[in-house]
């Protein structure tokens, strides 16, 4: 029995850090992750249910909207859950390891978002990339421009200038 029961635990030991190594077990649990507006995010992620996301906020701050990952497209972004487009913000990354498995899907830290360059660039992904580094909101003059250069791109797939680059 105790050569069973060492065995068990080198076995269990290698199934871990083979988990730890492949991209399938990449960021299951809760972990930081920030937009390009600087907020910090818990995100938790379980392997077939998907991720939720919580803002991260110092003691007596006020109810945020819920947030959801946008993850139809390119480019990995959380936005507010029943708002509009422009509410929409890329996720930060430094290396692939940041970026979490998102329904099956694992995107790759280039450069310094989490995208799947293979998908397409759908118009929410535009309006996430020339939204980026404009600020939390949509209310001030370069916001609402943004936006606007961003919805008159219409389908076309190609980022208009000015927006950031997947």
């Amino acid at each position: 029995m105790p050569i069973r029961r060492s065995l068990q635990r080198i076995t269990l030991r290698y199934q871990a850090a083979l988990c730890l190594a492949s991209a399938g077990c990449q960021r299951h649990g809760t972990f930081e992750m920030k937009d390009t507006e600087g907020r910090a995010f818990a995100v938790t992620c379980i392997e077939k249910g998907g991720c939720n996301v919580a803002r991260q906020t110092g003691a007596g701050t006020i109810a945020e909207p819920a947030l959801t990952l946008h993850t139809d497209g390119r480019v990995l972004g959380v936005c507010e859950r029943d708002g509009p487009p422009i509410t929409c913000r890329p996720l930060l990354c430094e290396s692939e390891e940041d970026c979490p498995v998102v329904d099956g899907v694992a995107r790759t830290c280039n450069p310094s978002l989490c995208s799947e360059p293979a998908r397409a660039l759908p118009r929410l992904d535009v309006v996430m990339l020339c939204m980026a580094g404009t600020g939390v909101g949509y209310d001030e003059p370069l916001q609402r421009e943004r936006y606007a250069t961003a919805l008159a791109s219409g389908e076309s797939q190609s980022l208009p200038t000015g927006c950031r680059r997947p």
